[in-house]
């Protein structure tokens, strides 16, 4: 039976190789479709070790140039299709306005995410001579180009391969050392090994599948080991997280806002403080009434919230500029048991099309938000105090995608970081189980603990380790109870070293292509 199976690949590998140029792209599309698979909430974390192979398979010198750079970018289009087929989904909220934006939307993203990837096995025929420098030069290549996509164009720094560990905690505890970056790489590395082997199947090459194996075995280990240290809670502070569970198509509805807006007071469920300090934390844009520039609105606010509680929201802020010109703003409010704003924080990295249009004034379309103008990004400094909260920073929505960069360095350490965000754009998708995933990555790489909430979910409580302490499921009206986690004592490496460790990462392929191709040149 081994022997049958060892002939088919090998049957397979040269099947592969000597494709039809419209075939061998149709194979590079579904490869890239399948390695999509291995994110939430699928999490079929195996398949990138297919994918992956059979893309380094399907680039063989001899292709010409206009070949190699379909094959990238068809390749990552599928990758990206499939695992992005959600923002599409935002569109169709208002479908009669935007019924034109979902087919761009859907394919549109994908389409331009893949030219990141389009000139990597173009790369890699013109200069890698043999399949050893093939590996290392697309190792390379693919973590160059998560980097990139990270702050090119905006960024969108999403679905990193390194995610892929989150089907286990333990797997991804060594974001605490070198980002979701070294993630990325040690799967990338464990994932194209097998190449090796199937390129040339005999019992000298199978160390490929060995060490292919012990990488995330190690992962796993160390996850393991790290993951024995208990978790601790700073006292006086109770947490008391809403979820309210709004329809996108209900959330901006003049006709359900005080509906909605009481929805959110039921399930708070006030009561006197039974810790020194209760905070009660809403979700993104959740008070639908410009807070501040109503005193009926602060009256009740001091009327619902009880002495020693504080409330955290989201809202929309509007203020006027030095030439008398209107700005609205994406905001978070800190709110005490008189009415009265403790604390404000302005959304800083906005999001195209949804909160701003990139060259707004060339085209003719509207935000997908409700309102006609642009938001304008915050200025003030991304750190909230007020005695006797933990100072901690916030992060509206997908500002938290972004490693490396949520917490300035030229700020003092916080003590946990605050995630709140409105998902009931893209309904009941991958959407929100890849933005918990991603969002709880950053807990570990900067050991804070995060308090998350979402209007559909997931809302949750999270360790400076990534444990979930207490959580909701997706799309219900829930309610999340506890204490707040202490940040870890020291912080992590990557919490100190940031995204310098991607230059390193590199150097360290670029050296290692060096070695192999000096140690070809020996042997000949």
């Amino acid at each position: 039976m081994a022997s049958s199976l060892l002939t088919n690949l090998d049957r397979s590998r040269i099947w592969l190789e000597r494709l039809s140029d419209s075939k061998r792209l149709i194979v590079a599309f579904l490869a890239g479709c399948l390695g999509a698979l291995a994110f939430p909430p699928v999490n079929l974390v195996f398949v990138i070790w297919i994918s992956f192979p059979v893309l380094l398979m399907l680039i063989q010198p001899g292709l010409s140039t206009k070949m190699l750079f379909g094959l990238g970018w068809i390749f990552a289009f599928g990758f990206f299709l499939v695992g992005l087929y959600w923002v599409g989904i935002s569109a169709t909220v208002d479908l009669a306005t935007f019924w034109w934006f979902v087919p761009i939307a859907s394919t549109g993203l994908p389409a331009i995410l893949a030219c990141f990837v389009a000139p990597i096995p173009w790369i890699i025929v013109k200069v890698s001579r043999q399949p050893k420098e093939k590996v290392v030069l697309f190792i390379g290549l693919w973590l160059l180009h998560e980097w990139l996509r990270s702050w090119m164009f905006n960024g969108f720094p999403w679905n990193l391969v390194g995610y892929a560990s989150s089907v286990n905690l333990a797997m991804t505890q060594l974001a605490s050392v070198g980002g979701v970056w070294l993630l990325s790489l040690l799967i990338l590395i464990s994932a194209s090994l097998p190449f090796l082997w199937w390129s040339n199947i005999s019992r000298k090459s199978a160390g490929y599948l060995l060490l292919s194996l012990a990488i995330p075995l190690a992962m796993w280990g160390y996850g393991t080991l790290r993951l024995g240290q208990p978790t601790s809670f700073v006292q006086g502070i109770g947490l008391n997280l809403v979820q309210a569970n709004i329809p996108q198509s209900l959330k901006w509805d003049p006709k359900a806002a005080e509906t909605n807006f009481k929805k959110h007071f039921e399930l708070s469920a006030f009561k006197p403080s039974t810790s020194d300090t209760e905070l009660t934390i809403w979700s993104e844009s959740a008070v639908p009434y410009l807070i501040g520039e109503d005193p009926n609105l602060r009256t009740y606010f001091a009327d619902s919230i009880p002495e020693g509680n504080l409330l955290i929201t989201g809202g929309n802020r509007r203020d006027i500029d030095t030439e008398g010109v209107r700005q609205y703003f994406n905001s978070l409010f800190v709110l005490d048991d008189e009415g009265k704003t403790v604390g404000l924080y302005d959304k800083k990295h906005l999001v195209p099309f949804g909160e701003y249009v990139p060259l707004g004034s060339l085209l003719p379309i509207k935000k997908l938000t409700a309102g006609l103008i642009d938001f304008q990004s915050g200025s003030a400094e991304r750190r909230v105090t007020h005695d006797p909260i933990p100072a901690f920073v916030p992060l509206i929505c997908y500002e938290i995608i972004f490693p490396g960069r949520i917490i300035p360095k030229s700020q003092p350490r916080p003590s946990w970081l605050l995630n709140i965000t409105n998902d009931a754009w893209f309904g009941k998708s991958s959407g929100p189980y890849q933005h918990f995933a991603i969002s709880r990555m950053r807990a570990i790489e900067e050991g804070l603990p995060l308090v998350r909430v979402s209007n559909p979910g997931i809302t949750a409580i999270v360790d400076p380790f990534g444990r979930m302490v207490s959580s909701t499921n997706h799309d219900e009206d829930a309610v999340v109870r506890g204490s707040l986690p202490k940040a870890l004592t020291h912080p992590p490496i990557f919490a100190s070293l940031g995204n310098r460790v991607i230059t390193l990462y590199l150097l360290m392929i670029l050296l290692a292509f060096v070695l192999i191709r000096l140690c070809g040149l020996k042997q000949k």
